[in-house]
């Protein structure tokens, strides 16, 4: 059974600088906050701070989230944390919460998948 007491929120920002304690790549400011919120609840914050759950694009997000994820949250016993991939919104398709193309596609193999139940993706510090 999979319970996520922890997850990590990315966002957005489409202009200025980045947030303090913010990890900045390109145009994105990531941020990671330590509550306890299922995927809905974490896509919900991201808006209300002018953002989305992080999309990832490339094998270099792909690696960053987690090393940076792990040097916020080194502390924490979880080892997973909510990304913007769901299904929900179609079905056996993956989408990004922020409606970007769901164009990464070097996942380890069989990911991703829907292991919560809740049609929505975590992304691991492990592997």
């Amino acid at each position: 059974m999979f319970a996520f007491f922890l997850f990590a929120v990315f966002f957005t920002k489409a202009f200025g600088d980045c947030p303090p304690n913010a990890t900045k790549w390109n145009s994105e400011c990531y941020m990671f906050y330590l509550n306890s919120s299922g995927f809905a609840d974490a896509e919900l914050n991201c808006n209300q701070n002018g953002g989305h759950l992080a999309s990832i694009h490339d094998g270099f997000t792909n690696a960053l989230l987690p090393q940076e994820a792990y040097k916020r949250l080194h502390e924490s016993t979880e080892t997973d944390f909510w990304i913007g991939a769901t299904n929900l919104m179609s079905g056996n398709s993956w989408n990004w919460t922020d409606g970007s193309l769901f164009d990464f596609k070097d996942w380890k193999t069989g990911e991703p998948q829907n292991t919560t139940g809740a049609n929505c993706a975590v992304q691991s510090l492990n592997d």
